[in-house]
């Protein structure tokens, strides 16, 4: 499969180059443009035991697209981000953790796309590229463990838009655990499978349809498949050097080997996302999962709500204000049923909270009840505030400590619109700020310090 992968793209690489000069010679349009960030990141305190980390990033990316033939795009995109950090020490650290420059260079997005296929409401898109979806909370993210640098999924896409106000996506995915097409490659993991001894790979798909026939709802309902392949981890020992059994019923420890085993886990999710209008101040997101499937010989069934209301008063105009409160609940593996009741965020890896998502083992959000508010100041076009509070609590109660309690989370962003049309047409230079703090609960052993994360970021998208 990775020399498939790999011929694929690379393949698709060679059709961009062909078109591009092909569009030269025959004053073809060629589009192209990409995007300069720096950030500095500092976080310390985290709950899981994270060091204290500060450092800067520098990623920059590339872009360039030509249609060959009318209604068929092929598109290239390329990211290089390396980092500079002040703590901790990175000397002789590998490559993996260092980021050292120029790092590794990624074929971010690698995709060919045919639209209106002969005549018909049909597109197609095949390669590397970006998916998200809804409120990202089951398909945005295929490679959570590259941070925000990439965020790709090797995949192919077919559109259907032939039912009025209606769009279905068929979806198929299939990712592995390093990229084998980065150049100055390090070996670095993709799928943040941090205890496996041996590439995870994750494969999948499904349908996805959105329907705007109404003018107060918009309606969105899926059904995905998601497999993650079987991997081995080194077995724990206890002070007498004898293996300690699995924590989990799905995994087999092997005492020859001193291996756990954890088989291949199959799961289906359905799903169901309403986002209604409560006439002209209130806004809904009202989103709801089920999970079924199996991890080896255990079965597993999970499920997640995502429910909040968005209010913007008639008041304060000058400087638009929002309102909203709600809860996200995931749930948690009980102890007590050889049964997994724990959600898996599927391909969402990705962290709705910097901060937490640190907390969290391979960055696998579940077992969390979130009661939350937030405001948000919009005063000009250029400038937007968000404050929000979180509450988290674990519904089961597995963690080191007494309790159920993981803390009070307060997010708090800042961004900023610098300027527009400086060096080309629609250029921008943006800039945020963004501060997270959590108090630790109960649910942690120890009386832990306050966490923090913290960022800046400065952008030119051209």
């Amino acid at each position: 499969m990775k020399r498939v992968l790999a011929l694929a793209l690379v393949v698709l690489s060679v059709l961009l180059l062909g078109a591009v000069v092909n569009a030269v010679a025959d004053d073809m349009a060629f589009r192209y443009g990409g995007d300069i960030r720096i950030r500095e990141e500092a976080f310390d305190h985290i709950p899981s035991g994270f060091a204290e980390n500060n450092y800067l990033r520098f990623r920059t990316a590339l872009w360039g697209e030509v249609d060959p033939v009318s209604n068929v795009s092929v598109r290239v995109r390329v990211v290089d981000e390396f980092r500079a950090y002040f703590t901790p020490d990175q000397a002789g650290k590998p490559q993996t953790s260092s980021y050292e420059c120029p790092d590794e260079f990624v074929l971010d997005n690698v995709y060919l796309e045919w639209r209106k296929i002969f005549g018909a409401p049909l597109a197609f898109r095949i390669g590397r590229q970006n998916l998200l979806y809804g409120n990202g909370r089951v398909l945005a993210d295929g490679t959570p463990g590259d941070g925000s640098r990439t965020i790709y999924f090797n995949a192919a896409k077919l559109t259907f838009t032939g039912i009025d106000k209606t769009t279905i996506d068929l979806i198929a995915t299939y990712n592995e655990n390093e990229d084998e097409l980065a150049i100055n490659k390090s070996d670095r993991s993709l799928s943040r499978y941090g205890k496996a001894l041996d590439d995870v790979t994750e494969s999948g798909g499904g349908v996805y349809v959105t329907n705007r026939s109404m003018d107060t709802m918009l309606l969105e309902a899926y059904l995905l498949f998601k497999q993650e392949s079987s991997y081995d981890q080194k077995a724990t020992t206890n002070a007498g050097g004898e293996y300690v059994k699995p924590a989990k019923a799905w995994q087999k420890l092997d005492s020859q080997t001193g291996l756990v085993n954890n088989p291949d886990f199959n799961l289906y999710t359905f799903g169901c996302r309403l986002l209604p209008k409560f006439g002209k101040y209130v806004e809904g997101n009202f989103e709801s999962a089920l999970q079924v499937g199996d991890r080896g010989s255990e079965s597993a069934v999970a499920c997640m709500l995502d429910w909040y209301l968005t209010v913007k008063p008639a008041v304060l105009d000058v400087v638009k204000p929002a309102v909203d409160f709600g809860v996200y609940y995931l749930s948690g593996n009980k102890a007590s049923t050889a049964m997994d009741e724990g959600w898996n965020p599927l391909w969402s890896r990705t962290p709705m909270s910097d901060l937490y998502v640190f907390a969290y083992d391979d960055a696998r959000w579940s077992n969390l009840l979130m009661p939350h508010v937030g405001l948000t100041l919009t005063p000009t076009k250029k400038f937007k505030t968000n404050f929000s509070l979180n509450y988290l609590s674990a519904p089961e109660d597995d963690g080191a400590g007494t309790g159920h309690e993981r803390g009070w989370l307060a997010i708090f962003r800042n961004d900023f619109t610098l300027g527009e049309d400086l060096l080309r047409k629609k250029d921008k230079l943006t800039a945020h700020l963004y501060f997270e703090a959590l108090e630790p609960g109960d649910y942690y052993a120890d009386n832990l310090d306050t966490a923090y994360f913290a960022r800046w970021q400065v952008m030119y998208t051209f």
